[in-house]
């Protein structure tokens, strides 16, 4: 701060305390302005990041929405497969005939039927890898139990060279309530 001396020389020192005051205002209107930018912009900055976290959570939500439907629309299928396949050892051919319509909605990349050492049996895409799937996880959790639940799994495609793949699976029993192998679906890796 500046120190005056005051003299009696009247309307100089007047003139000066005058400039000194405006001076001093002027300062403190300027550190008021950056202090208030200051505030301004942090308060601009929390917004947005208050505006930016709702976004994510109403996104998240619809994700999660999302996923939990195609898992309940997967699921159906499961248990209409599983019916066919535990009932007669074979798809009706109404199920058959409605696959291309399933396939080609969009959700599912694969439908297979696995006996009970793991060998595909059934599969809907015609694909020519992936003959046996039993050291998959979900198929060695089917075969250990029967959870009577729908199990989920990633699984690669080609050994960890193609695109990973969501799998819904289900187990299979036999009439005698054994181990009979799995029906499981792979969803379009782009679906979600």
């Amino acid at each position: 701060w500046v120190s005056l001396r005051l003299g009696k020389s009247g309307s100089l020192d007047s003139y000066r305390r005058t400039t000194l005051l405006i001076v001093g205002f002027v300062v403190l209107c300027i550190f008021a302005a950056f202090r208030l930018t200051d505030y301004l912009s942090d308060r601009e900055l929390v917004d947005q990041k208050v505006r930016t976290d709702v976004a994510n959570r109403n996104l998240a939500m619809i994700l999660t929405e999302s996923v939990s439907s195609a898992i309940r629309n997967a699921d159906i299928l499961l248990r209409i497969f599983k019916g066919d396949w535990e009932n007669s050892g074979a798809l009706t051919e109404s199920l058959q005939a409605k696959l291309p319509e399933i396939i080609n909605a969009g959700m599912v990349a694969r439908i297979c039927i696995a006996d009970e050492s793991g060998k595909i049996v059934f599969n809907a895409m015609k694909l020519a890898h992936s003959s046996n799937i039993a050291s998959h996880k979900y198929f060695q959790k089917h075969r250990a139990e029967d959870a009577g639940e729908v199990l989920l799994d990633v699984v690669w495609l080609m050994g960890k060279q193609g695109p990973p793949l969501l799998v819904a699976s289900r187990r299979l029993n036999r009439r005698d309530g054994s181990f009979g192998g799995v029906v499981s679906l792979a969803f379009q890796s782009d679906y979600f």
